[in-house]
């Protein structure tokens, strides 16, 4: 049997810990519940979150969440967890993390950005229905696993993100939506579209082929060859030293076109 004591981001000792072999959790109840003095909550079964409620890191507590690998962390509705101020909350997933229902938008992370919240994904995360929202703070999250957002939606909404050169990022080409985080893609980019819809930072390397392009806000930079259907500019900046063909319609309606590209 593994060890299970692990650290917060600080780097202080966390040694309450709960781990789940095999049996099912299942959050229900539309509560407000709290994690708090340093627990950790380790999952190597399955997890069925099917209400709309939260969960809290309490005041000025850590926490720590673990998606171990073989497992599954199912948002059935619209289910968030979140840290409140001055706590500071770490989610591993390792297995499979997913939100197969619901149309409204399930959280991880932020809640107040005023100590870390991070999320690092080596295994995979789904989005089949609604949203996942991702909100970082205060510190740097990393992925080597992957992204899939096939029906449902992906949000990469606060925080710093690195998608390591093992990373993929895939879906519709509405499916990954980058809302205000500063996100820096070395990996693999296989969704169908790229949208940036509040401020923030997409850096973008690679030859692509996507259906469209839509920049609202931010900045998206653009480092290779990219074929399009559609790009629509109606805030924020391309940036970038690559190529970009539209093949079909754009539309500039304000922003900025920047960049040697």
């Amino acid at each position: 049997m593994p060890s299970f004591r692990q650290t917060t981001a600080e780097g202080d000792p966390i040694e309450a810990a709960i781990l789940l072999v095999g049996a099912t959790l299942d959050i229900t109840g539309n509560t407000t519940r709290y994690l708090s003095d340093g627990r950790v909550l380790s999952n190597a079964g399955t997890v069925r979150w099917s209400d709309n409620g939260v969960v809290y890191v309490s005041f000025g507590h850590a926490a720590m969440v673990n998606n171990l690998t073989g497992a599954l962390w199912d948002f059935q509705g619209a289910g968030s967890l979140l840290g409140f101020y001055a706590s500071t909350l770490t989610f591993n997933n390792a297995g499979t993390l997913r939100k197969s229902g619901g149309t409204g938008i399930s959280e991880i992370g932020e809640g107040s950005a005023d100590r870390p919240k991070r999320f690092d994904n080596s295994g995979v995360v789904e989005a089949l229905s609604g949203t996942l929202r991702l909100m970082t703070a205060a510190t740097t999250s990393t992925h080597t696993g992957r992204f899939n957002a096939t029906g449902g939606v992906i949000e990469f909404y606060a925080g710093t993100h690195v998608v390591e050169a093992t990373g993929t990022l895939a879906g519709d080409a509405t499916g990954i939506r980058f809302a205000g985080a500063t996100v820096t893609i070395l990996g693999g980019y296989e969704a169908r579209g790229i949208a940036i819809s509040r401020a923030g930072s997409v850096a973008l390397d690679g030859d692509h082929t996507f259906d469209s392009v839509s920049v609202d806000s931010g900045t998206l930079a653009l480092n290779g060859t990219v074929d399009t259907g559609t790009l629509r500019v109606s805030n924020g900046t391309i940036a970038g030293n690559g190529l970009t063909r539209v093949n079909s319609a754009m539309t500039w309606t304000g922003g900025t076109l920047g960049g040697s590209g």
